[in-house]
C-alpha cells in the first residue's frame, strides 16, 4: 500500500506508518493543490492534518485511494458524499 502524507506529521507518526508491514510512505509536504491532484492517483491512502484541502476534484483524481486519515473539519459534507459514492 502506498501512503501519501501531504501535511506535517509528528515524526513518531511517520515512524509508525513506516514500521507497518506492506506500507510505503511518501512524505511530500507543501505541495500546491495541482501537485497533490497529479500525485494522488499513485496512492492508496492519504494522511492530512490541516493544510491539505480535500475537494471533490481531488477525490475524483484519486482513482486508487481507498482510505485516508484526516482532521474532520477539513472535509465538507458535499465532498464526503462524493467520496462515499
Amino acid at each position: 500500500m502506498k501512503v501519501l502524507v501531504s501535511d506535517n506529521l509528528a515524526e513518531v507518526g511517520i515512524k509508525m506508518l513506516r514500521a507497518a508491514k506492506g506500507i510505503q510512505v511518501d512524505v511530500r509536504t507543501g505541495l500546491a493543490p495541482k501537485a497533490i491532484k497529479a500525485a494522488i492517483k499513485d496512492y492508496d491512502a492519504l494522511v492530512i492534518r490541516s493544510a491539505t484541502q480535500v475537494t471533490e476534484t481531488l477525490l475524483r483524481s484519486a482513482t486508487r485511494l481507498n482510505s485516508f486519515c484526516f482532521r474532520p473539519s477539513r472535509i465538507s459534507g458535499s465532498h464526503w458524499r462524493t467520496w462515499d459514492t
